[in-house]
């Protein structure tokens, strides 16, 4: 993973594990942000995802931002693909917000 991150340009120390479930996600302190890991054969799937990412912030939708580089990359096992990392409050948002999107009135078209 770290050889991963170092192709991107990013820098390797500090990594942490934030959570794992069927991907694993690390904090990047230096850089700051996001590294998810998948399987390598994860690679298309994860490519479509970036792209769909990138075209959603294009148009000013509320996502995660993929971080402005060439990902996802691979290795012989891995796939890492690479987020702006949010810093998160203590105070986690009720489901109800979160899942609330609609098309609204302000400037972007969306609300939450």
């Amino acid at each position: 993973m770290a050889a991963l991150c170092e192709r991107a340009g990013l820098p390797t120390g500090g990594l942490r594990l934030l959570l794992h479930h069927a991907t694993g996600g690390y904090f990047a302190p230096d850089a700051p942000a996001l590294v998810r890991i998948s399987s390598a054969a994860d690679a298309p799937r994860l490519r479509t995802a970036v792209a769909l990412t990138r075209w959603l912030t294009s148009h000013r939708f509320p996502v995660t931002e993929p971080l402005d580089i060439e990902h996802p990359l691979t290795d012989d096992r891995l796939t890492a693909t690479f987020w702006v990392y949010y810093p998160q409050t203590a105070q986690a948002l009720p489901a109800p917000r979160l899942g609330a999107l609609r098309v609204g009135d302000t400037t972007a078209g969306w609300v939450l």
